[in-house]
């Protein structure tokens, strides 16, 4: 057994204390981070991402981590299954994570999808709107659009896409065409 497969097996071994917490899983998950990007090490926390019946800290604390240092290793596959379990995540907390987590792999076309999507879905939580929102910064045709639409609508969220589309129009406007300097 080498140094990932101790730490895995230590994870899953972990129990939950009188509490409900399970600290040792987090310290498990912690000791892993330091082997990424082996594959080994991906594909296991995005299992435990994925897995609505993992431990929620050690979810958020993922979650957590693959958006404060996306990967640049196997960021289609982080991105597909972070959008992927937003799409069907029940847990309010783990869904605004998720939505936060998303907006880091907007270069991930299913990731830039699902979050147009929710940012749109009048029925989603605020909370989780907004966060998608956060990763809204492209002029790709989607995401315009989508802040277009969702700038015409009252509220915090309508006035955030204004922002949003004016931030972009500036960011156009002061980008030298191909050739320029």
């Amino acid at each position: 057994m080498d140094e990932i497969e101790h730490h895995i097996a230590t994870y899953r071994s972990a129990s939950f204390d009188g509490q409900g917490e399970a600290w040792g899983k987090t310290a498990a998950l912690e000791a892993l981070e330091e082997f990424l990007p082996d594959d080994r090490v991906v594909d296991f926390f995005l299992t435990v991402i994925a897995d609505p019946t993992e431990y929620d800290m050690a979810r958020l604390h993922l979650l957590k981590l693959l958006e404060v240092a996306p990967a640049l290793v196997a960021r289609q596959q982080i991105g597909q299954c972070v959008a992927t379990t937003l799409q069907n995540e029940e847990d309010w907390t783990v869904r605004c994570w998720l939505a936060r987590a998303v907006a880091a792999y907007m270069d991930v076309s299913v990731a830039r999808a699902v979050a147009v999507a929710v940012v749109l879905d009048q029925d989603e939580d605020e909370d989780v709107r907004h966060n998608c929102l956060a990763g809204l910064r492209t002029s790709d045709p989607e995401v315009v659009s989508a802040l277009r639409q969702l700038a015409t609508q009252d509220g915090m969220l309508g006035h955030a896409a204004q922002e949003q589309l004016a931030n972009l129009r500036d960011v156009d406007a002061n980008t030298p065409a191909d050739g320029e300097t």
